[in-house]
């Protein structure tokens, strides 16, 4: 099932993003998943490092070049958020894919 969210994207956007979820292994549109199947419960997240973070901010391919990202701006203006309180309430949705626990997250 697909959200209005999708049918707002260009044709090329759109075509991405489906790429995108479907490597999750998620069968739903993320932006369609309803407000009871998310859960507030972040003790339930594996444990990541600040390396874990930053070798994914700066080394995962761009989608529009397929050199690596290298977003050392996102990287901070993401912690910078989370520094200043503008990110809370996080919530999960977990699913499986063969045995393997994977989750979804958003924040308010």
């Amino acid at each position: 099932m697909w959200s209005g969210y999708l049918q707002q994207l260009s044709s090329v956007a759109r075509l991405r993003y489906k790429e995108k979820v479907s490597k999750t292994g998620l069968k739903v549109d993320p932006y369609s998943i309803k407000n009871s199947e998310w859960e507030k419960s972040p003790e339930l997240l594996p444990a990541i490092s600040w390396s874990d973070v930053t070798v994914y901010m700066i080394s995962t391919p761009s989608p529009y070049t397929g050199e690596a990202l290298k977003a050392w701006k996102g990287m901070l203006d993401s912690e910078g958020f989370v520094t200043a309180g503008w990110v809370h309430d996080l919530l999960l949705h977990s699913f499986d894919v063969n045995n393997l626990r994977k989750f979804v997250i958003k924040a308010k």
